[in-house]
């Protein structure tokens, strides 16, 4: 339900050269005004009023006492939205500044659907920079709290108040790439900051920002290449450097012994440890008095100090013959299509086997990245996005065995025009193969940007010279033509 952004149309660039590879590509990147997290959450800048955003949310920044009256922004958001907007308020108010006051908009003349008031602290201290951070994470979070989808933040205390803008815009932008990162299933989609284009100093503040912020996006995915692998079906597979225990995937895998003692085993102790006694409760009223190998044992982790959901104990073979490398392999199908079942949307493995039982690791990262691949074959349309596997840094042999093999998956049948590029796999508009694009791009450019066919070729009604002319240049870039 976002507002449209203020981005240049086809018109717009008329004028534009076609060597300009940078103005040219700059909507389908997003330019100053866009940036998409590495959870493909998207955040923009938005010219315009905040009275008069259509996203689900729109947040209000007022006056402790709640009048809606008091402030530039508030007053322009209480004459738009009508009496019915304070009256809500006034129902719901005598909370403490930082709060946050819910509002629905049934009665106002307002196209959002909930209005969140806020109340900042009167001074820029630091210590009301560090408040206002928290302010923007709570919006957040009752937003995918609420399901909803889409929210509108104004640059807040950026006005009466005189906090500094460069301030305000590392915080808020900031806040909203954690909040992407610690809640990467959330419904909310579309984080919207609405400025006033009078306001140059915010403008400029909050654009400079997210060019920092893409740039650092773009350094991370530099680090992270050789550890992140997406399916033809767009299934995210990844190698994580860290430990097993302090993962917030929606699944954990833990390897142990078939009593399912969880004090038995590196992986199964340290998970014990930071889960407390109640992870081994839950064990004990599902197990047996032993577990076969390969057998899966699933637990909630209710009353436990983890990140994760659930947690699926598994059982291998004491030796790493070929037979153990096969059960291996199921327990890892297994696993998915547990999760699967359970419509769960990540999960974490550790390499397994690698540890005392001593399973070769090349064989083992064949077999597990393998087994990924296929299930992502063979449920395309599954739940399961994100396939984790965690690895400690310290055993460097696993890791490079584990690397090697995302960078050349022997299971996998793939082509090249079938894999995503991994720092460009965020952006919304690589949601087609390549071969696809092509076919386009070629119909629509042909004889170099000539001919009628560039002018008249029109998709519902829009023409798709633009956005074909993007795709060319990057095909171009990518050597794909």
């Amino acid at each position: 339900m976002g507002s449209a952004d203020s981005t240049p149309t086809a018109e717009d660039d008329d004028e534009e050269s076609l060597d300009d590879n940078t103005s040219i590509t700059s909507e389908l990147f997003g330019g100053k005004n866009v940036f998409y997290t590495c959870e493909n959450k998207k955040i923009s800048l938005v010219m315009d009023n905040i009275e008069d955003q259509t996203t689900d949310v729109i947040v209000n920044t007022t006056s402790s006492s709640m009048n809606l009256n008091i402030g530039g922004m508030s007053s322009a958001l209480s004459k738009k939205a009508g009496p019915a907007l304070q009256a809500a308020v006034n129902k719901k108010k005598a909370s403490p500044v930082n709060d946050i006051i819910d509002t629905e908009t049934a009665g106002c003349n307002l196209s959002c659907k909930r209005v969140y008031h806020v109340s900042l602290d009167e001074s820029s201290s630091d210590g009301s920079l560090v408040k206002m951070t928290k302010v923007v994470m709570d919006c957040l979070k009752l937003a995918d709290k609420s399901k909803l989808q889409s929210i509108s933040l104004p640059a807040l205390g950026t006005g009466i108040l005189s906090y500094p803008p460069q301030k305000v815009a590392a915080i808020m932008l900031g806040a909203a790439i954690q909040f992407s990162k610690d809640n990467p299933n959330s419904t909310l989609q579309l984080i919207q900051f609405v400025l006033l284009p009078s306001n140059k100093k915010v403008v400029t503040a909050f654009q400079d920002e997210i060019q920092n912020s893409s740039q650092r996006k773009n350094a991370e995915l530099d680090n992270d290449r050789e550890n992140i692998f997406c399916t033809k079906e767009r299934k995210r597979v990844s190698l994580v450097m860290g430990a097993i225990e302090d993962q917030s995937t929606d699944v954990v895998v833990n390897t142990t012994s078939p009593t399912m003692d969880l004090n038995v085993g590196a992986v199964s102790s340290a998970l014990s440890r930071k889960a407390g006694p109640a992870l081994q409760a839950a064990v004990n009223r599902k197990r047996g008095a032993f577990v076969n190998t390969g057998d899966i044992v699933d637990t909630e982790t209710t009353l436990c100090n983890l990140s994760c959901k659930r947690v699926y104990h598994v059982s291998l073979d004491m030796t790493s013959s070929d037979e153990s490398l096969v059960k291996l392999k199921k327990v890892v199908m297994d696993c998915l299509k547990l999760a699967d079942k359970s419509k769960l949307q990540s999960i974490s493995l550790p390499a397994l086997g690698t540890g005392i039982l001593s399973y070769p690791p090349q064989k083992v990262a064949a077999i597990m990245l393998g087994a990924a691949i296929q299930f992502s074959k063979d449920k395309p349309n599954s739940t399961l996005q994100l396939i984790q596997f965690v690895l400690l840094p310290s055993n460097k042999e696993v890791v490079t065995a584990f690397q090697k093999e995302l960078k050349n998956p022997s299971d996998s049948q793939q082509t090249e025009d079938d894999l995503y590029i991994s720092d460009l796999d965020d952006q919304d508009t690589f949601i087609t193969d390549w071969r696809i694009w092509k076919d386009i791009v070629k119909g629509v450019l042909k004889d170099e940007f000539g001919g009628e066919n560039v002018e008249t070729q029109q998709n519902e009604g829009k023409s798709v010279f633009k956005p074909c002319l993007d795709m060319y240049l990057l095909c171009k870039m990518f050597d794909r033509f």
